[in-house]
């Protein structure tokens, strides 16, 4: 008895990472996969909340024969033991989070999962997936950064991760992906950050990187080579920001606006949006919002300093609402900021419930008027 305990250990031991050994691939008693895979598949299936949310799932935890199921193809060895080579359930209601353990399918060659509901993060162990040469994750909700183990899949020549909740910045190793011709699609995210050099030297017959917060600024014009017109819908702090202190018009007596804060709008103004602008305390650095635009088209806005206006630093962050090309509202990085001009802008009203303003601004008019009046007199005499 001792004996078959110790038996029984070393085989969960030895089980691949992440898979379950009470499930059914091991009650079913089905050869048709190697136990690694039907584990993987299996994990998979639970993980994305086959039972209650695919739409197809034929064959699933039902049929010993795992090369019938929906979705799965299969490729033998030389020895004619059939391994999974693809995964492709398109728009079939999966939700839930990706195993791990897809990572113990060695042979998959296609991994295609687009327009579905998957949350979590892209798992590492993708990287480890060497025969893959599609890896289409598109139309999901992933989160997280874009793993950089993904640059390790030398046979890739389709990736798409766009139209998800993906942030942080694209990893350098995508430039590693040299056999990447057809596919590079990562628009629609949260992405940020220069586009790496390497990445713009891949040359995939259909790119995108659209609607996403990657810096036009920095990023080299050899980029655009690769991802057309991309510039044009990043959404970027604007630039040439500058502050200025106003004089509130006497005319609109309720207006408290003492800083007037100029930028220049930045190209992508469509679906959407506005500017929020801030003051820092130099003192103390707390950071306060001062108001927004109606529109990303606006280049100022004039606020209320929340003290003396020249204690403060003005910035600009640009917002873009969520739209059908990203499911997410996006807010830019801050912009670089402004402090106080040295000349004030005083706005005037010449209204008649302000007889006072009105003096100030007509007396000397009317004083020149009167010494001409008097020259010209002189003058006839």
């Amino acid at each position: 008895m001792a004996g078959l305990t110790l038996l029984a250990i070393l085989f969960l031991l030895a089980l691949p990472a992440g898979v379950n050994a009470d499930g059914w691939c091991e009650s079913s008693g089905q050869t048709s996969v190697p136990p690694a895979e039907c584990l993987a598949l299996e994990e998979f299936f639970t993980n994305t909340n086959g039972p209650t949310t695919w739409n197809d799932k034929i064959g699933w935890l039902s049929s010993a024969e795992v090369c019938t199921w929906t979705g799965i193809t299969c490729k033998p060895d030389a020895n004619n033991q059939d391994h999974v080579n693809g995964i492709v359930l398109v728009n079939n209601g999966l939700t839930g989070q990706l195993p791990a353990s897809l990572g113990n399918l060695t042979n998959l060659e296609n991994l295609e999962l687009t327009d579905n509901a998957i949350e979590g993060t892209i798992p590492v162990e993708l990287g480890t997936l060497g025969m893959l040469t599609d890896l289409s994750l598109g139309a999901n909700r992933l989160t997280g950064s874009i793993p950089a183990e993904l640059g390790q899949l030398a046979m890739l020549d389709t990736l798409d991760l766009g139209y998800n909740l993906l942030s942080g910045t694209i990893p350098a190793k995508l430039g590693d992906l040299s056999n990447l011709t057809l596919f590079l699609y990562l628009d629609g995210n949260q992405l940020s950050g220069k586009i790496p050099d390497e990445v713009c030297a891949l040359s995939p017959n259909f790119t995108s990187v659209d609607y996403n917060l990657l810096d036009v600024y920095t990023t080299d014009a050899t980029c655009d080579t690769t991802f057309l017109n991309w510039r044009d819908t990043q959404t970027v702090p604007p630039s040439n920001i500058r502050a200025e202190e106003i004089t509130a018009s006497a005319q609109n007596s309720t207006a408290a606006a003492n800083v007037r804060v100029t930028w220049l709008s930045i190209a992508y103004k469509g679906n959407g949006g506005s500017y929020e602008v801030f003051a820092r305390n130099l003192s103390t650095s707390a950071i306060t919002s001062l108001g927004q635009t109606t529109s990303k088209g606006i280049e100022f806005l004039d606020v209320e300093a929340p003290g003396i206006p020249e204690d403060f630093a003005y910035f600009v962050r640009t917002l873009t609402d969520s739209h059908p090309r990203n499911q997410s509202a996006l807010t830019s990085e801050n912009s670089d900021e402004a402090t106080l001009n040295a000349v004030a802008i005083t706005t005037l009203s010449f209204g008649a419930d302000n007889p006072a303003m009105t003096f100030a601004v007509l007396a000397p008019l009317v004083l020149l008027l009167l010494t001409a009046v008097m020259v010209l007199a002189l003058k006839q005499r």
